[in-house]
């Protein structure tokens, strides 16, 4: 077990050894890297009077799985290829299902991670960053299939009764009706990011219900959304800082213009401004400067930090 000291006496020699491959009781392994001498996984040393440091470098690898949700109807590969389905943390690898004729891809399931492929593409790229990967895909026969799809990609929405994300594939019947209702805001984890419906590409309220054709190639359902990100401020002393133009809760089209202003009370000036900028030239910028006016790309956090100066004298005694 680590970390383990020893006592030995100067001269001695003794051979430090970790295992090529080491289990935890999950879908998780760990190989050995390296061993901060450098030298082999088995190797040996000799004591000195000094302390000395051995420290063994593990690499940390996730177990992928995949399958189909009914056997014959499509394969399912990952590249690279790995021997025994592990892969070091933060790969890149791409997963792709393959239809067998007749059969047209329809979605994946399992506890996936997608990207900006979405659920309803049979290609997805993803980055390993955790345990329980599982990408299943789901085939059908059906000849008639609509692809119901966000804006950005990956978005929510109902299709029917079921709930999914987009782009997904979906068996219809030739001159029939499928129902789709999109969100009217979508905002996930800590709400500084949030998406607001702004209409279906060919018009419709959230709530729709689009009539298939009845021959000809179907057509792809796309919900549009505006992204807006969260813009707040703070200040400590006395005064007061304003966003420019104001919005009624703090959110700002991404892409957008503001302006932050740092107003201080009477007898007080503004020191400086902390936060939480995405932009690296505005930030190295923000000094003593009363405005700034900046993109909003992504959330923004300014705090003003006002202070009432003051003057030292000294009286002859």
């Amino acid at each position: 077990m680590s970390p383990s000291a020893f006592n030995w006496a100067p001269g001695s020699t003794h051979t430090l050894e970790v295992a090529d491959k080491q289990l935890d009781g999950t879908p998780t392994r760990y190989l050995f890297g390296r061993w901060s001498d450098n030298l082999p996984r088995q190797h040996t040393i000799t004591a000195s009077a000094d302390t000395t440091v051995y420290t063994a470098s593990l690499i940390r690898q996730y177990q992928v799985k995949t399958g189909v949700t009914t056997a014959g109807t499509a394969t399912v590969s990952i590249s690279p290829s790995s021997p025994d389905g592990y892969y070091n943390d933060g790969a890149l690898v791409t997963v792709t299902a393959t239809p067998a004729d007749g059969y047209t891809f329809q979605s994946w399931s399992g506890f996936v991670y997608t990207t900006l492929e979405g659920l309803g593409s049979p290609v997805n790229r993803f980055l390993i960053r955790g345990t329980g990967f599982n990408y299943t895909a789901a085939f059908t026969k059906s000849t008639s299939v609509m692809t119901v799809t966000s804006d950005p990609p990956n978005l929510p929405f109902t299709a029917g009764t079921s709930r999914m994300s987009g782009p997904r594939n979906i068996p219809v019947t030739p001159g029939g009706t499928l129902a789709v209702s999109a969100d009217d805001v979508i905002s996930f984890g800590t709400s500084v990011t949030r998406y607001v419906f702004a209409g279906w590409r060919d018009g419709g309220a959230a709530s729709l219900t689009i009539n298939v054709p009845a021959s000809g190639p179907m057509p792809t359902i796309t919900a549009k959304y505006k992204v807006q990100h969260l813009v707040s401020t703070a200040f400590t002393g006395r005064g007061a800082v304003t966003v420019t133009p104001p919005s009624s809760d703090g959110y700002y089209d991404h892409g957008s213009t503001v302006q932050i202003t740092a107003a201080p009370f009477t007898g007080y000036q503004l020191l400086n401004w902390s936060g939480d900028f995405t932009d690296s030239a505005l930030t190295s910028e923000l000094t003593s400067a009363l405005t700034h006016t900046l993109t909003v790309n992504d959330r923004v956090y300014a705090q003003a930090a006002f202070l009432q100066p003051f003057t030292l004298t000294s009286r002859a005694s």
